[in-house]
C-alpha cells in the first residue's frame, strides 16, 4: 500500500506518469491480494494485462507486462474460488504463501494464524474428496451424501441452525474413520495424544494474543509449526509459489534514460 501511494503521489512529478501509475497499480492489487481482498486485487490488476503494451509501446518491459498477466490469470481463479465458497488447491496456496510473506513481515502471530488456518483447511479439502463432495468447508451437505456415508462417521450434534459443521479435529476423525490415505500421517500423529507434534504446536497458536491467550508466537515457534505442517500434511514451506516481484527501476524509465 505504501509503495502504490508513493508511486502514485510520484506520477504527477515525472515524465512517465503512466508507467509510474501502472506500476501504482500493481502494488495495490499486491496489497490486495495479501489482504486476502480477491475481489479488489482483481479489479486492480485485470486494466493492467491490456493497458501495459500500449504504455510501453514496443519498449522493453523486463518482464513487467508477463507478470501482470500471471497476476490477473491468479487473482481472477483466486476470487472465482473464494466467492464460490469453496476451498480448494489454489485458494490453499495462496494462504501459504501468505503464512511466509507475513512471517518475512516479523507478524509471526499473524503468521502462525494463517497457516493454523492452511492446515485445517487442507483436511477441509481431503474430507470433500473423500466423501464425494458431501462435506463443503467441512459442513455436512445431506443432500450430497452417497448412502450409507454417514453411517460410518461419528459427527458432532447438529447446531442451533440444524448444520452439522466439523472443525478440525472432527475432520481428523472422520478422514481416519474413512481411511482416506492422504490424511494417515496427520491421523497417526493425533492419536498420539500428549506426545502429538501437532497438538504440541497448535498449543502456541492458541496460546497466542490472537487466539486465546496471551502468549505472543514468536520467530522460533512458527519455524518448528511450519516443519510439523511440512511434515504431517505435505505442505511446501520453504519458498513461495507465486511470489510478489522486487520492484524494477527499469520499470519506470525508458531503456535509453
Amino acid at each position: 500500500d505504501a509503495a502504490g501511494q508513493i508511486l502514485s503521489q510520484t506520477a504527477l512529478k515525472v515524465p512517465h506518469r503512466h508507467r509510474f501509475e501502472a506500476v501504482a497499480s500493481l502494488a495495490a492489487a499486491l496489497a490486495a491480494r495479501h489482504r486476502l481482498d480477491f475481489k479488489s486485487a482483481d479489479a486492480l490488476v485485470r486494466p493492467l494485462a491490456s493497458r501495459l503494451p500500449l504504455i510501453f509501446d514496443g519498449q522493453p518491459d523486463h518482464g513487467l507486462i508477463a507478470y501482470a498477466q500471471q497476476a490477473q490469470t491468479l487473482c481472477q481463479a483466486l476470487w472465482k474460488t473464494s466467492s464460490g465458497n469453496k476451498a480448494g488447491p489454489e485458494l490453499l496456496r495462496e494462504l501459504l504463501d501468505n503464512t511466509l510473506r507475513t512471517a518475512a513481515q516479523g507478524r509471526f502471530e499473524d503468521a502462525a494464524a494463517r497457516l493454523y488456518r492452511a492446515a485445517e483447511m487442507q483436511l477441509q479439502i481431503w474430507l470433500a474428496e473423500a466423501t464425494g463432495g458431501a462435506f463443503l468447508n467441512g459442513v455436512l451437505q445431506r443432500q450430497a451424501a452417497p448412502s450409507g456415508l454417514l453411517d460410518k462417521l461419528t459427527l458432532p450434534k447438529a447446531d442451533h441452525e440444524k448444520m452439522v459443521k466439523l472443525g478440525l479435529r472432527d475432520i481428523n476423525r472422520a478422514l481416519e474413520e474413512l481411511d482416506y490415505a492422504p490424511a494417515r500421517t496427520m491421523a497417526a500423529d493425533l492419536r498420539l495424544g500428549p506426545k502429538s507434534q501437532w497438538n504440541r504446536v497448535a498449543q502456541w497458536r492458541n496460546q497466542g494474543i490472537l487466539a486465546h491467550g496471551v502468549a505472543p508466537v514468536d520467530q522460533l515457534h512458527l519455524a518448528e509449526m511450519k516443519q510439523v505442517a511440512a511434515r504431517l500434511l505435505g505442505f511446501q514451506l520453504d519458498r513461495e509459489e507465486h511470489p510478489f516481484p522486487p520492484l524494477d527501476h527499469r520499470w519506470l524509465v525508458d531503456s535509453g534514460d
